[in-house]
């Protein structure tokens, strides 16, 4: 069993703050809970204090990724595995708004990961601001050490593999959703893109529609992807960040190493296998934007 049970938020340096919020905030429609001194905001998408938090920064990209633990597991216990790996841990308290305490898990390759137990909550958002996901889903992540940041989260956390395109990318999760993390090999270490779920394909039109009026364009779908089947679009960020949306992703029963059946499914069961990433359309469309080059 995984030691995490989700995402719980991601830290996003970005040059302009105010840009960003007025996407995140006023597009996306996430709620701004609290902003630091330093020009720091955190967001939401659902109850808890933060699923994102967007930093000042002369060098933006991907700062951390927060993953809450799965009760009753506790931070001391991680903290042990971990450190028995070799990798370097370090217990913070009161580092971030609505979190009295987390571990943070450093090495080459990777962003930092924060483990925390609690988080404070606040609430969904009720003045319907924007096309509004349901929550954070998952982060697909770019590492010069791709087989070393799998080993961290299959060996040291626990979480299951689910899926790889060709010998390039490695799905896993920690639920029962398909994918919680994407880890692709690269020559460079950075975000690839950051998935938020919507609640069926009405959202999806919805969310297409808010993005057209704001003149963000759609690069990539919506369609169905092949790993994980499920019905996806891509869009940009001002910051520049890839924007995933998604809804319908497979449903993962590790009890038999299979997922929930569906009749469009390519295999009955359908199991973890090795996809093209030439394909990455189930619906065979064809798109000018190259997704897996992000």
């Amino acid at each position: 069993m995984p030691l995490v049970m989700k995402l719980g938020y991601l830290e996003i340096g970005v040059k302009a703050v105010p840009e960003s919020l007025g996407y995140y905030n006023g597009v996306m429609g996430a709620e701004l809970t609290e902003t630091s001194s330093d020009g720091t905001a955190h967001l939401s998408v659902g109850n808890d204090h933060h699923c994102l938090v967007i930093k000042p920064s002369q060098q933006p990209g991907l700062g951390a990724v927060g993953l809450q633990l799965r009760p009753p597991v506790t931070l001391d216990e991680v903290a042990k595995r971990l450190s028995d790996m070799g990798i370097a841990v370090d217990t913070r308290s009161d580092s971030r708004p609505g979190m009295p305490r987390l571990l943070a898990a450093t090495f080459p390759g990777a962003p930092v990961f924060e483990l925390y137990e609690h988080m404070a909550e606040v609430g969904p958002r009720t003045d319907n601001v924007g096309f509004s996901p349901s929550r954070l889903g998952h982060v697909a992540l770019l590492s010069t050490e791709a087989k070393r940041l799998v080993e961290f989260l299959h060996e040291g956390l626990g979480c299951w593999t689910t899926d790889w395109f060709d010998d390039r990318a490695t799905f896993l999760t920690c639920n029962r959703d398909h994918h919680v993390f994407n880890v692709l090999d690269a020559p460079f270490n950075g975000l690839h893109h950051v998935a938020f779920q919507l609640v069926d394909a009405r959202h999806h039109f919805d969310a297409a529609d808010r993005l057209t009026m704001e003149k963000i364009p759609l690069l990539w779908g919506p369609s169905r992807h092949t790993a994980g089947h499920n019905i996806a679009s891509y869009h940009r960020a001002p910051e520049g960040s890839l924007i995933e949306l998604y809804s319908d992703m497979d449903v993962y029963v590790p009890e038999l190493g299979i997922f929930e059946p569906r009749a469009f499914h390519e295999d009955q069961p359908q199991k973890p296998k090795v996809w093209s990433l030439s394909n990455l359309s189930a619906w065979h469309t064809e798109f000018a934007f190259d997704l897996a080059r992000g």
